[in-house]
């Protein structure tokens, strides 16, 4: 072996044991793990914090677990409030930006005795994690304080309150309910990023609004008794749609639904088939025009439109725009609309004479404003591989369009829709099927996410990607 070949033998040799004794010392660090914190101010009380320094002073807070090199809580630390009344555990009230004034976001909070509360008081903002209630808990957010949650909040004790006067924001969903009665009072701004899903709660919007940019959810009867609603003047409630089980509200509609102010459903409302949704929109709540489907089709009598509405709400009429370049388009035929309703409405028009190759569909209000509903092809129906679905990303309990280009009489058909770990979630089939086209209904119960819809259509199969909202 000559001299270089001895040399580089010897770098590699003492490189892989440095790599060695790295990768040793890496495995053999302790993991460091967050430090868990209680507020201190005595046997009983509540720990104010009115500023940075009395946060950062570690004669106000008790190190319970885990090691601190400030003794204060940190970001990511876990803080553990309990109740004002209850021997050594005391409440917590933040009355100062410590987001901003200190830097320090992702904290936990776990509440560790009955009636714990927590209250960010006037000038005080918190960012947190995660909020666990281990029992019946009081959140209040008062004028002028904001407290932020990353991940989704569940709050299911028993008797939980929060009042809420300036800004909460969820960041991550809201579960409210699953035990017994619970009571949410809203004066100030409720920002919710997801779903809201509730039982056996009773919602308070006397002023401010509650802004819900998924569904509000009823997903079982379960305290049923104890769900309401009210929305006083002056106050609005938004939600993207209602999806609430069948008899979600009982008792005396009249009382347990009061809308005085402002309610939007901007999809629409299901109450599966109970009158929910009716007393809704007869409190004053707004449920526009809801299109769960819209699809053209070329036959030999001319081009074939048909829609689905869930819910109208004044609507006045419908008018069909025609156009060859998509710039300059022409009104060629008009259908009644059905005012008010909650229940689903099929419509259906044959464009005859003159076609285009563009269609579109524009729903009138009686006021005159206007909402367009997409652009129609006319050649959507020249299907070269046999199959056209559409459309191919919806909300849950809408349908599915499929037109075969090459079905025959007494054709075999199966649909399958599997999630992606490989459940069979819904299944239809039709050993006699005849006709070109067909609908596929999405199960209510769905979750938001993607799907696989196995199409069996006589020997051909398919499978076709589908997004759920």
């Amino acid at each position: 072996m000559n001299s270089n070949n001895l040399i580089e033998s010897m770098n590699a040799f003492n490189l892989n044991h440095f790599y060695l004794i790295i990768a040793f010392f890496i495995s053999s660090s302790p993991t460091v793990l967050a430090a868990v914190f209680e507020p201190y101010v005595g046997n009983t009380g509540t720990a104010v914090y009115n500023n940075a320094g009395d946060w950062q002073d570690s004669d106000n807070w008790i190190l319970v677990s885990g090691t601190s090199a400030y003794n204060y809580p940190v970001s990511g630390d876990q803080i553990n409030f309990g109740s004002s009344t209850q021997y050594g555990n005391n409440a917590l009230e933040v009355n100062f930006d410590v987001t901003s004034d200190l830097g320090y976001t992702g904290f936990i909070l776990e509440s560790n005795s009955y009636e714990s509360s927590v209250t960010i008081g006037d000038g005080g903002n918190l960012s947190i994690q995660s909020l666990n209630d281990n029992n019946k808990i009081f959140i209040n957010v008062e004028s002028g304080g904001t407290l932020s949650v990353s991940d989704k909040l569940i709050l299911d004790a028993t008797s939980t309150e929060v009042t809420v006067g300036g800004t909460l924001n969820l960041n991550g969903g809201f579960q409210f309910g699953g035990g017994g009665s619970q009571i949410f009072n809203n004066t100030g701004t409720t920002n919710v990023t997801g779903d809201f899903t509730m039982e056996a709660g009773d919602i308070n919007i006397t002023s401010g609004s509650f802004n819900i940019s998924g569904d509000w959810i009823i997903p079982s009867s379960n305290g049923n008794n104890t769900n309401a609603i009210e929305i006083s003047s002056g106050a609005s409630m938004s939600v993207r749609s209602v999806d609430f089980v069948n008899q979600a509200i009982t008792g005396d509609l009249s009382t347990k639904i009061q809308i005085s102010g402002s309610f939007t459903a901007a999809s629409g409302c299901d109450d599966a088939g109970s009158s929910v949704c009716e007393e809704i929109e007869a409190s004053g709540g707004v449920l526009p025009v809801v299109l769960t489907s819209l699809f053209g089709l070329q036959t030999e009598e001319g081009y074939l439109i048909k829609w689905t509405t869930a819910s109208e709400q004044n609507n006045s009429h419908f008018m069909i725009e025609a156009s060859n370049s998509k710039n300059n388009w022409i009104e060629v035929a008009e259908i009644d609309g059905q005012g008010n309703t909650n229940t689903s409405t099929d419509y259906e028009i044959l464009l005859k004479g003159e076609q285009y190759t563009y269609y579109r569909l524009v729903q009138y209000d009686f006021d005159g404003s206007f909402e367009i509903f997409g652009i129609l092809a006319q050649d959507i129906s020249n299907l070269s591989n046999g199959l056209q679905i559409f459309p191919n990303a919806l909300n849950k309990g809408q349908s599915v369009n499929l037109f075969f280009s090459n079905a025959s009489a007494d054709t075999m058909l199966s649909l399958q829709l599997f999630d992606l770990s490989g459940n069979v979630i819904e299944q239809q089939v039709d050993r006699d099927y005849s006709s070109s086209y067909c609908q596929f209904a999405l199960p209510y119960t769905l979750k938001s996410g993607i799907y696989l819809l196995n199409i069996i259509v006589g020997k051909d199969k398919y499978i076709k990607k589908i997004v759920v909202y």
